[in-house]
């Protein structure tokens, strides 16, 4: 076994990509919400994945990009940009689908308790032990995460447990993200997400029961909107996780809950409960009990060697 170096650690980098990144998965989150009574899931998010890929896609071949278009796909840690790709793929599709069910601000705090489920996932994929101290700053998070899904509200219905699905399935692909900058750049991490996400994405629209909608201008403003936010914030939050571990990062990530509270009340009308409110900041200060109570070492990645 040998040790790889860690990834840089610049907080005043990560910390505001990671903001910006917040403002845009807001924005691609409200104009999804939009589209939910015009376009299917399947639709939206082949639609989303599409752009997403052209996008990248044109960066790479007209930027002068460390890694060419030729090269793009080349590695040796296949198994994990495959991981991520597949991973960060469901949870776009369990955010969506939660949107069907649940308020804007609703879904984006349960999608992004991610900070909650990464020691979890640390824990029993990579052997990371779970401290004391953290298992409190879960407890909390967890209660939080009870009172936003009490029982005979809106919430606690199919749409909020979707959310957790999308949470578990973000923390799994965000720490993908982190063990990648070990070896990988951002160009290959990001073209194996959208790509994999397109392949799949396809897949499932060409065997789903939807109809391709007939799309309006709007319709199609919106799409592209959708696909242009989810590329930004994408883009943002892998620059962030080059700079700082996902345990560090994560809970900027509920900015995005006050972002998405504007429009949840001045253009859907509906105003967050004090439930909601004590729910959001128990999640809230839970991961950062969580932040603050990690080693500094705790994440140390090892290749093994070839005997």
């Amino acid at each position: 076994m040998h040790e790889k170096a860690r990834p840089q650690l610049v907080l005043k980098k990560a910390i505001p990509y990671i903001l910006i990144g917040c403002i845009f998965t807001s924005a691609q989150a409200l104009f999804a919400k939009l589209l939910e009574n015009n376009v299917s899931i399947p639709f939206l998010v082949f639609a989303r994945c599409l752009i997403n890929s052209v996008i990248l896609t044109l960066w790479i071949v007209c930027s002068r990009s460390t890694v060419s278009f030729r090269t793009i796909l080349r590695s040796r840690r296949k198994k994990l940009l495959l991981a991520r790709g597949l991973f960060g793929t469901m949870g776009i599709y369990g955010f969506y689908i939660a949107l069907k069910f649940i308020s804007l601000s609703s879904a984006i705090v349960l999608m992004y308790s991610i900070p909650i489920f990464v020691p979890i996932v640390s824990r029993i994929w990579l052997k990371i032990k779970i401290f004391p101290k953290i298992y409190v700053g879960i407890v909390i998070a967890f209660l939080g995460i009870i009172l936003i899904l009490r029982p005979g509200t809106d919430v606690f219905n199919i749409g909020g447990f979707i959310a957790i699905f999308g949470a578990i399935m973000g923390a799994i692909s965000t720490l993908c993200i982190r063990l990648l900058h070990y070896e990988e750049p951002k160009e290959r991490i990001l073209a194996y997400y959208f790509y994999i996400a397109l392949m799949v994405s396809t897949m499932v629209l060409i065997f789903s029961e939807e109809t391709i909608p007939t799309l309006n201008m709007q319709m199609i403003i919106y799409l592209l909107l959708v696909g242009i936010s989810s590329t930004l914030f994408v883009f943002f939050l892998t620059l962030a996780t080059k700079y700082a571990p996902s345990r560090l990062i994560s809970p900027f990530l509920y900015a995005s809950v006050v972002f998405s509270m504007i429009p949840d009340i001045y253009i859907f009308h509906k105003k967050p409960s004090i439930y909601f409110m004590l729910g959001a900041l128990l999640i809230v200060i839970g991961t950062i009990y969580l932040v603050k109570s990690y080693p500094k070492n705790d994440l140390v990645y090892h290749d093994k060697k070839k005997k």
